[in-house]
């Protein structure tokens, strides 16, 4: 018997605001990212998700009439942070940080995939709208390999 199991992630930010006495107001925003292949019965197995490839997106768009620098970076509980990179977006503007940015920008290198904390600091507000994939398809296609051999 076949059992279809449906997956759905939500987009999420985590929205923080602060403000200190004699500083300017600043944004802190935090959204989970996850760029990960779980393969059962491998030493590529975390137990936070279920078997299948997991990547993220996340949009980040300037919804105001001015250029605004924020500062971005991405936190792992197994890693620690990585360094901040600064960056900027014209008005109306929009960028992306995706898992390919992660070996990129960010100087992770990683084996088994990276799970963790995508952290944007910036002294304006901004959209950011977090899109998550999962597909158990990939899983099954390395299970297969991983069995042969390959």
């Amino acid at each position: 018997m076949r059992r279809r199991i449906q997956l759905l992630l939500g987009s999420f930010a985590i929205f923080t605001f602060y403000s200190g006495i004699g500083s300017s107001e600043s944004f802190q925003y935090a959204a989970k990212f996850l760029c990960i292949t779980n393969i059962p019965g491998s030493s590529q197995a975390p137990g936070s998700v279920l078997s299948g490839a997991y990547t993220t997106v996340v949009n980040i768009n300037n919804p105001t009439d001015k250029m605004v620098g924020f500062h971005k970076n991405l936190v792992a509980a197994s890693i620690g942070p990585s360094t901040f990179i600064g960056a900027e977006l014209k008005p109306d503007d929009a960028g992306q940080v995706d898992c390919n940015n992660i070996l990129r920008d960010f100087g992770f290198t990683f084996i088994h995939g990276f799970e963790g904390l995508l952290v944007i600091d910036s002294t304006h507000s901004l959209d950011l709208v977090a899109v998550y994939t999962a597909r158990q398809e990939m899983a099954r296609l390395l299970v297969l390999l991983w069995n042969e051999g390959y």
